[in-house]
């Protein structure tokens, strides 16, 4: 398989060091991945078609070995795993220079998959895209403040035109702030202020930065983030902090 699909997989639910312990399911030659943050204010799952190995488990116990060890490789890598009595112990990576092999977590070790939020309790009513351009807003504003906290808010403009408004900065009125304005033509009413975790927004599109992206959030302000690229389908809710 290309490294890069497999990095990129890794990467997109790591998040900077946000996840390491997790399960790869491996069925029908795709993975999916389930994620929570250990102070669960973060979830979410990855899917990736792809991997051409047989059906399994795999107990990811420590992400940042394993992608240390994918980056030394070349191009393309071949996958494998090893089991012993029914349970996979060992994944075997290879190209044409390395043969690595990343040992296993005992499932028992590893934490409870997450439960997918049940959209069928929640209407998103707030909507925006999320593209290359957005990205590198949101980039260069939190880069250039290092704000925790990213205001989001669904409002009209003095020209009445519709937008969901981004505010990174400080909690008063005489700190440094940097608003944009993402267009939203579908929404009816202003919504409430929501404050979000600008740390975990950053990681998102950072890893996301080349896909396609929606973003959602309803009344009570949870956000829910979907890209898509290539063979790689991401997803992301957040509660709001307020």
């Amino acid at each position: 398989m290309d490294k890069q699909l497999l990095t990129s997989t890794i990467e997109k639910y790591y998040l900077g060091g946000i996840h390491e312990k997790v399960k790869w399911t491996i069925k029908d030659k795709k993975a999916t991945i389930l994620f929570t943050s250990a102070t669960k204010d973060l979830a979410g799952s990855i899917e990736a078609d792809g991997f051409d190995i047989d059906d399994c488990v795999l107990g990811i116990y420590d992400t940042n070995k394993l992608l240390k060890l994918v980056n030394i490789t070349n191009q393309f890598v071949t996958l494998n795993v090893e089991s012993k009595n029914g349970v996979s112990t060992k994944l075997n990576i290879a190209d044409m220079e390395y043969d690595l092999t990343y040992h296993l977590a005992d499932l028992r070790m590893m934490p409870m998959e997450t439960m997918v939020l049940d959209e069928s309790q929640i209407t998103f009513n707030y909507q925006f895209d999320i593209d290359a351009e957005f990205i590198e807003r949101y980039t260069k504003a939190k880069k250039a403040l290092g704000s925790d906290e990213v205001k989001i808010q669904a409002l009209f403009n003095d020209e009445d035109e519709k937008g969901i408004y981004f505010t990174l900065g400080g909690k008063t009125s005489h700190d440094d702030k940097i608003s944009f304005m993402a267009p939203a033509p579908t929404f009816e009413l202003p919504s409430s202020e929501y404050q979000y975790n600008a740390n975990y927004l950053f990681e998102i599109f950072s890893e996301n930065k080349g896909a396609e992206g929606v973003g959602y959030f309803d009344e009570n302000g949870i956000l829910k983030l979907e890209f898509k690229e290539d063979s790689i389908k991401a997803l992301y809710y957040l509660p709001p902090k307020n």
